[in-house]
């Protein structure tokens, strides 16, 4: 999903390596497939994320990777972390954010990745 994302971008012209700042909103393993990933492909990368226990693991992962991360007030849910990410984006020169929750190239990952291995291993006997 992570390297799906950031390619598209960079297919449409939208995203540079060493240029531009990645921002994300997440509550989940896709932060951290994103830290990964933008560390290997030459970016910067902000991840915004809610400050509750249960992060403390992927905090410390996106961190590990290179990630600069937000924690916001979990009591706003993920509208608070969505709107922390949108903020920073709009106020950082030449930021992009990968919207993954409304990025096509979100599912599209499933479709050529995911799908793909699900249904080879089934044997294409997938009920």
């Amino acid at each position: 999903i992570a390297v799906q994302m950031i390619r598209g971008a960079e297919e449409k012209g939208l995203i540079r390596p060493g240029e531009t700042m990645l921002v994300e909103a997440t509550s989940g393993n896709t932060g951290v497939g994103l830290a990964m990933a933008a560390a290997s492909m030459g970016y910067k990368l902000i991840i915004c994320m809610p400050r509750t226990p249960n992060m403390t693991e992927r905090f410390m992962l996106c961190k590990a990777y290179g990630a600069t991360v937000q924690l916001s007030d979990p009591a706003h849910g993920a509208a608070g972390f969505i709107a922390m990410a949108e903020e920073i984006a709009a106020s950082t020169t030449n930021a992009y954010l990968l919207r993954q929750f409304s990025n096509p190239d979100n599912p599209s990952a499933h479709w050529e990745g995911t799908g793909k291995e699900i249904w080879e291993s089934m044997g294409g006997k997938v009920d």
